[in-house]
């Protein structure tokens, strides 16, 4: 299975609602996303990039006191994969919690500090999204699983199984709720119900975009984005970016949500989003902005898009903590998409 993302910038939405944070600050990112035309992009996969404590996981701390390594390498943006609450089944990309800071990386008081000192240092924080599923221990999805009525999630009943078999890519429910859930990735990772393009009388279970589940979805994903720009951060990197509205012929619908979704945009917005590809099934997600460019996005692994000096100043030791089971680190393709 494919795994398309892309990249959406902008400033913080009026009237957003707000969640506790010890310390608001206002957003870097420019009204247009301008700024991301021309950034120096570098990776950080938080659990193995610096262990401030000596838990044998990478922290926000380590990344803190890493900055001004990354400001000497001329980084002026920095993606971070999820450091969300989660079970970790998938290295983070299985959220429990939206707005929640895993406690093995800190806390959202050290994400404030760390877009602060970022900030001081010329450099924006992103943040990776994951929009199109959630985590089996999500609270979402715990009360889908206990209310037949509950359309957060696709699910199939029992009488709509075709020959009385799973669909295709659905997981049996773990119950009370009978039927079955369409997954994205892992069985640990239920589809959020964005609803279908097209219908198909062959799969009742389909509901359209406009209807209730995929309206209250699209409205919380958009919370979601708000509270973190709030905390200060510039945007995000969207995971599986194409997975949302299924059966999408050339991801229109898909592509018209993520434009509506920009936090601070109107249809008419300019917006920079690009896509990277893995493995894909289908042709790569095109961009869907109306403002163009050569640039890309730094490439995967801590490398960036600029030449840098063949030498550095001496810094100190970074310890870097080994991977543990079940969390490992989600690289996209070295290779951009269009």
């Amino acid at each position: 299975m494919s795994r398309r993302t892309f990249l959406i910038s902008g400033a913080l939405v009026a009237g957003a609602t707000a969640l506790p944070i010890s310390r608001p600050l206002t957003s870097m990112a420019s009204a247009d996303g301008s700024w991301l035309a021309d950034s120096v992009m570098y990776q950080i996969y938080p659990q193995t990039f610096a262990d401030s404590d000596g838990s044998g996981v990478g922290d926000l701390q380590g990344i803190i006191d890493h900055l001004d390594h990354l400001q000497w390498l001329g980084i002026t943006a920095v993606w971070m994969n999820p450091i969300f609450s989660s079970p970790l089944t998938d290295a983070g990309y299985d959220v429990s919690d939206y707005v929640g800071v895993h406690e093995r990386y800190g806390t959202q008081d050290d994400v404030v500090r760390l877009v602060d000192e970022a900030r001081r240092r010329g450099i924006r924080i992103l943040f990776d999204l994951v929009a199109g599923h959630t985590s089996d221990q999500h609270p979402w999805f715990l009360n889908s699983l206990n209310d037949p009525a509950d359309d957060r999630f696709v699910w199939a009943t029992p009488d709509q199984f075709p020959n009385g078999e799973l669909p295709e890519n659905f997981v049996a429910s773990p119950g009370p709720r009978e039927g079955a859930f369409l997954k994205n990735f892992y069985d640990t990772q239920p589809a959020i119900n964005y609803g279908y393009a097209r219908m198909n009388p062959d799969e009742p279970w389909r509901q359209p975009i406009d209807a209730e589940g995929p309206k209250r979805n699209r409205e919380a994903m958009r919370e979601v984005m708000d509270h973190w720009l709030r905390l200060g951060i510039s945007g995000f990197r969207c995971d599986m970016a194409g997975s949302l509205i299924k059966d999408d012929p050339g991801l229109v619908e898909t592509g018209g949500l993520w434009v509506r979704w920009r936090p601070g945009s109107t249809t008419t917005t300019p917006t920079r989003c690009w896509s990277r590809s893995g493995a894909t099934r289908r042709s790569r997600f095109r961009p869907v902005s109306t403002a163009t460019s050569s640039s890309r996005p730094a490439r995967h692994g801590g490398r960036c898009g600029r030449t840098t000096p063949t030498s550095a100043p001496t810094a100190p030791a970074r310890r870097r903590s080994s991977s543990t089971p079940g969390a490992r680190p989600r690289t996209p393709s070295a290779d951009p998409g269009e």
